[in-house]
C-alpha cells in the first residue's frame, strides 16, 4: 500500500498495520500497540500506563534474551 492509502485504511475503516512477520517481538509489545490504536480516546492508555507496560516489556525481554540470542544463532547456521 501507498503512504495514502494506509491513511485511508486506519481512517476510513479503522484498521491497523499487521504485526511484524520478519522479526521477534514480545506478543504483549503487539497488544499494548494495538491498545494504543483504539479508535475511541477514551480507551487508550495513558503514558503512565504505557511506561508501567513497556518496563514490564523490558524486564521480561531481558530475561529472555540470553535464550532468543541462542535460537537465533542456532537459526542462522
Amino acid at each position: 500500500l501507498t503512504n495514502p492509502e494506509v491513511v485511508i485504511e486506519v481512517v476510513d475503516n479503522r484498521s491497523h498495520l499487521p504485526p511484524p512477520t520478519l522479526i521477534f517481538y514480545p506478543e504483549n509489545l503487539w497488544n499494548l500497540m494495538k491498545f494504543c490504536w483504539s479508535y475511541d480516546p477514551d480507551q487508550r492508555p495513558t503514558f503512565t500506563q504505557i511506561i508501567t507496560e513497556l518496563r514490564d516489556i523490558s524486564f521480561a525481554w531481558e530475561s529472555i534474551q540470553p535464550q532468543f540470542s541462542k535460537f537465533s544463532q542456532q537459526n542462522q547456521n
